[in-house]
This record gives C-alpha cells, structure tokens and sequence, in this order.
C-alpha cells in the first residue's frame, strides 16, 4: 500500500512539474495565436493565427523555443533566395518571405497522413494583400501527392490568409519547416493616373447619365469604383474614381448635361389630347404652342399650362397655333394663363360656345388677326378670367376687334 502511495505522489509531481516547466504549453485545440518574427528572429507587434482543419488537432506544442513565424521584405542580401523568387515574380510586386517552423507540435489523435493548417497573417501598410500570390516555397516535406503545398486563400485589408498542408511524422504529429516566398502589389495612388469619359456632354434625359471611364491598364471594379453625383438634372455632374485593391486615392471628373433645344419640333401629348410644337427660346426656356386637338370626340377642352415631353422635361404652353380649333367640336374651350400669344384664325371653324380665357393681372396677351371670326355658332362668349379694371378692359377691345359680330365679351 505504501509503494503505490509513492507511485502515486510520483506520478502527480511529474505531472505538476510538467505543466509548469517554461514554454511548455497542454491544451487540445484546433488554433492558437504567435508571434510573428522579423528577418532576423526579433519579435515584432503582429501576430498570426492558425486554425487546423480537425478538431482537437494538437495536445501540446512549445511556444517559446521552436514555434516560429518570420516575415519579411526579400532584398538583394538574401542572395539565392531572392535571386530565384525574382525570376518567378511578376513586374510592379515586390517579393516577401514567411519563414515557418512547425515541429513543435503533438497528437496522439492524428492518423492521417496529411493535415491542412490555415494560416492568417498581417501584410505591410502600404501593399494590397488582395494581390498576394505563392511564388514558391522552400519547404520540408516538399510536396504531396503532386499538388501545391500552399495555396492562398482570402485577403482583408490588412491581412492574408493561405492553407499550408502539413505532413504526419509518425504519430507524434505533424511538421512543416522553411520558407514561403509570395509576391505583394504595393498600393497606387490612382490620382497619378489618366482617366477619360466616354463624352463630356450629354442631353438632358430625365434619367442618370453614367459615361464611361477608361484608365489604360486598369480595370473597373477590380482597380477601381465609379460613383456619379448631380447626373440627371441640367449642369454639371460629377464622376468620383476611387481606387481599391493595388490602388488608393481618388480622381475627380466632370461632364456637362444640357438642356436639349429644340426647333419646331412636334410633340404628341396623350394627356391633354393635342398636338404641340417646341421650341426652345433664347433664354433657353422651352415653350410649345398648341396646334391641334387630338380627340375629336371632346365636348370641352382644358390646354394645359404645361406639357411633359418625351426626354422627362417640361413645356410651358405659351401659344395658340392659326386654325388651332378648325374642325373642333367641342362646346367649351379653356385657354391657361401661361398663354401669351392666340395666332389669328386660330378659332376659325370653332363650334364653341363658350371660350374661358385665363390671364395673370397684366393681362399681356396678343390677339392675332380674325382669332375669333369664323367660328361656327353665332354669338359666342368669351369669359376673361384674371385681369380687372384697365387690363381687362384693354384686352376685351383686342379680342373684340378680332371677333365676329355678336360675340359676347365679358
């Protein structure tokens, strides 16, 4: 009973000095966080994380003496090294190498041959991480069944992330020792380059008018964002490059949308029933006159102060085209106060009986030869809304000069 007394305080002493011997580290884990090394062993701020792909993976490992991570920029002093990586490099990268040491590591669990360990780690300021790519390694054991021994996996802004496969030794665990060589873009600024639009000027649309950006030897949204800003109404709108990936900074341009001008040209509106024609003014104000009612089954008919046109933009009714009503059958006809021009015979042929003029308080209205003769009822009304006193008064004597006999003015 006394000896396996002994045995047994033996047993848990052994133990206890174990778990207390420096670096030595028990847990069963699948990831665990380093140090990461520079060129020449010191410690740096970063770390770097690994995830094994089983769980479980590891019972112990040593993290002071033969865990290792370094990572540095490759210069001309690291002799065959970077004389090799910088035949396999591609032009504008510069070449960095991640030294690794993982012997340390121990199962009693893993049987397989092979493990996958996913490796997270920091890349310099200044570098895309998203352009890192293996451009070999020089590793033990080299290779496994005829495939890459690493691969890269995803990037964040700041860091790279590549799965490693790490060989069985026995069934003590697994290893992997030497370095990784990786090519890294460093980061642009895009203000250095050229972009163009496709065209700087543009008509009015009514709709978001995007043209598009060239930069030679970039490619958008790989290189580079576009956003617009004030692209739908006239004036100036501005496109906003903004660099991503191997590319920072921002490159301003601007275009221009005009108001479309417009020459007698005819527009059909289906709202208000009539055909208008357009023109666009000197001031560029755009106004259309009315020429013609579309509906010809209309017992009354409204004009509108306005029309919409095809591009989205609006015309303001300014004008009654000569022979605007001939053939019209409708009873009553109301002309809006936007209207400052009635051509004459532009009722001539008119079965309406009653015709509301609208005006502003000026009462500006011109009154074209024979507007109101002709017309096919006799003794017509023509109510004048708007206006009093002086201004009516002198508009009723235009239109009265230009009316038949016995129409009635009030």
């Amino acid at each position: 009973m006394r000896f396996m007394r002994r045995v047994g305080s033996l047993i848990l002493c052994a133990a206890m000095v174990a778990c207390l011997m420096p670096g030595v580290v028990a847990r069963a884990a699948t990831e665990v966080e380093v140090v990461v090394r520079d060129k020449n062993s010191e410690k740096t701020n970063d770390k770097a994380k690994l995830v094994f792909s089983e769980a479980d993976a590891f019972d112990t490992y040593n993290e002071l003496d033969t865990i290792e991570f370094r990572f540095w920029k490759l210069s001309e002093e690291d002799g065959m090294w970077y004389q090799e990586a910088k035949e396999h490099a591609d032009e504008g990268y510069d070449l960095f190498a991640l030294g690794c040491n993982l012997e340390t590591f121990t199962s009693q669990k893993w049987t397989e041959r092979y493990m996958t360990v996913r490796i997270t780690f920091p890349i310099p300021d200044g570098y895309d991480s998203a352009s890192l790519t293996r451009v070999f390694d020089c590793i033990e054991p080299p290779a496994y069944e005829n495939a890459d021994r690493v691969k890269a996996v995803s990037s964040t802004k700041n860091s790279s992330t590549i799965d490693v496969v790490l060989a069985a030794r026995g069934n003590a665990g697994y290893y992997l020792t030497g370095e990784i060589f990786f090519q890294i873009k460093k980061t642009e600024d895009i203000s250095g380059k050229k972009a163009t639009l496709s065209a700087t000027e543009f008509d009015y649309t009514g709709s978001p008018i995007t043209p598009d950006v060239t930069i030679e030897g970039l490619v958008k949204d790989r290189d580079y964002t576009v956003t617009y800003k004030n692209n739908i109404e006239p004036g100036t709108a501005t496109v906003t490059i903004t660099g991503i990936g191997s590319y920072k900074g921002t490159i301003d341009l601007t275009f221009t949308i005009k108001q479309k001008q417009y020459k007698d040209e005819e527009v059909s509106d289906k709202e208000s029933g009539a055909d208008y024609q357009v023109n666009t003014e000197a001031d560029g104000t755009t106004v259309a006159t009315y020429k013609k009612s579309t509906d010809k089954k209309a017992k009354k008919i409204s004009i509108p102060s306005e029309i919409k046109l095809p591009n989205g933009t609006t015309a303001k009714v300014t004008r009654i085209g000569a022979k605007a009503f001939n053939g019209s059958k409708a009873k009553q006809i109301t002309i809006p106060s936007t209207v400052n021009k009635i051509d004459g015979k532009a009722f001539s042929g008119s079965a309406a009986k009653k015709i509301i003029l609208k005006t502003d308080k000026k009462a500006n209205v011109s009154i074209g030869k024979g507007a109101f003769k002709n017309m096919k009822v006799k003794n017509p009304t023509i109510l004048i809304k708007g206006c009093k006193g002086k201004a009516k008064k002198n508009l009723a004597s235009k239109i009265q000069k230009q009316s038949s006999k016995g129409t009635k003015i009030k």
